[in-house]
């Protein structure tokens, strides 16, 4: 549950949202996107009440503006790894050579093969499939990506390849709201916000990420320190 949140997130931020389980970190990003509609106050994105929409409105809201990182995956099994990308972007954009280019070019981006990129979901790794979900949150250029602990079935190489196509995807102009508990994930936001019970606890402002930086790090770590992370 979240309580009294007054909460700004600029267009082109990267914005990490921490603390610990059953702060309200899933449930922010839900929010935010329409998911969830709140039982007091309104949600604006980009200038539109999103928080009196219908349920179909807010369908072609999040088709048209947002891109999603879910803790479970969701992945179709019945479709290959290549298809589960290109879907939402037929949503979009019809033209299905033009949205399989950039499939097979973000899977690539994550670290998955052109033979992995054909292969049924069930034949998958669950850190294989992590990373096909990134791609395919990507694939439409949301104005919006929000991320669900995006690197948490991930190993330390993988993660890497991962949070650099979200940074990329950041420097372009996308917004990005993304939820872990590790910190070196963190790193990558210009702002974090700590969560606990519902209200933000701590916020930290920090420079747009340029690569591992030891100083970005100890500011970090002291910041969620004070915090009781």
């Amino acid at each position: 549950m979240l309580r009294d949140l007054d909460l700004t997130i600029t267009r082109g931020d990267f914005t990490v949202v921490m603390g610990p389980s059953g702060a309200g970190k899933s449930t922010l990003l839900h929010a935010l996107s329409g998911m969830d509609q709140p039982t007091s106050g309104t949600i604006d994105v980009g200038g539109e009440r999103i928080s009196d929409r219908t349920p179909d409105q807010l369908a072609t809201f999040r088709r048209r503006h947002c891109g999603f990182v879910f803790q479970q995956i969701n992945l179709l099994d019945s479709m290959t790894l290549l298809d589960n990308v290109i879907a939402p972007g037929l949503l979009i954009d019809r033209d299905r050579s033009r949205v399989a280019a950039r499939a097979r070019e973000l899977l690539a981006q994550v670290g998955i093969e052109d033979d992995t990129q054909t292969q049924f979901v069930q034949t998958l790794s669950g850190g294989e499939a992590q990373r096909a979900a990134v791609a395919r949150a990507l694939v439409n250029r949301p104005t919006v990506v929000f991320a669900d602990e995006p690197t948490g079935q991930l190993n330390s190489e993988n993660s890497r390849r991962v949070l650099d196509v979200l940074t990329q995807a950041n420097r372009d102009g996308q917004t990005i709201v993304m939820v872990t508990h590790d910190l070196r994930s963190a790193l990558r936001g210009n702002r974090v916000l700590y969560l606990r019970d519902g209200v933000v606890a701590g916020e930290k402002h920090l420079p747009p990420y340029q690569g591992d930086d030891p100083e970005r790090e100890t500011t970090m770590a002291a910041f969620l320190a004070d915090l009781g992370w």
